[in-house]
């Protein structure tokens, strides 16, 4: 770990907010398990609770993002789009119940707020990445990896959604490796969150 440059109410600041994502990621996983189609099939009455924490997480999130945007720029950015993002979501959902025609459009809607979220959430582990360059090279770079794995995941399961038209058995396994793999990404997201916080608590002592 090098010398650090940030200042102890510096790293009090983003400690605060790392802990306060750290505990929202845990709020996406729950709402992401009473969206699930398997869960909502046995347990109906689960989905619109779901549907609603799913939307209060995202502007949360959203909006801890742009806090942090005081000690890094990508954060504004990641922030802005995630909440865009969300908002775009609930319009499109909504106009899916309209009609065929307004469905169509709807798809078209929720591409352009799928592109949103993918871009927040580049900005995001980028964010993450250059405020821990001077403190925890390693964290940082682990961050970048989740990136790149974050877009494995993405493409895995957009593949699968294309394979299940070929090979239902492929598809399958496809979506189901990305399943996965989304869930120890998010777990991995709380372990770096994690880290990051106490890296910085720790600072703030040293100052």
């Amino acid at each position: 770990m090098s010398e650090t440059k940030y200042t102890k109410e510096q790293a009090q600041f983003l400690s605060k907010w790392y802990k306060v994502l750290f505990w929202l990621v845990i709020l996406g996983i729950a709402a992401n398990l009473l969206t699930n189609e398997n869960i909502v099939a046995e347990v109906p009455a689960l989905y619109w609770p779901g549907q609603i924490l799913s939307v209060l997480y995202a502007v949360a999130y959203g909006w801890v993002l742009l806090q942090l945007a005081a000690e890094n720029s990508r954060y504004r950015k990641a922030g802005m789009w995630l909440i865009v993002s969300t908002i775009i979501t609930v319009f499109a959902d909504a106009l899916a119940n309209v009609g065929v025609g307004a469905a169509a459009i709807s798809l078209l809607i929720g591409l352009v707020a799928v592109g949103l979220s993918i871009a927040g959430a580049y900005q995001e582990y980028q964010g993450h990445s250059e405020i821990l360059s001077d403190v925890d090279a390693v964290l940082s770079e682990k961050w970048l990896k989740l990136w790149k794995w974050y877009v494995i995941v993405l493409v895995v399961s957009f593949a699968g959604m294309l394979l299940i038209f070929l090979s239902a058995i492929l598809g399958v396994l496809a979506m189901l490796f990305a399943a996965i793999a989304a869930l120890v990404l998010s777990v991995l997201e709380l372990v770096y969150l994690y880290r990051q916080a106490k890296l910085f608590e720790s600072i703030a002592g040293q100052n």
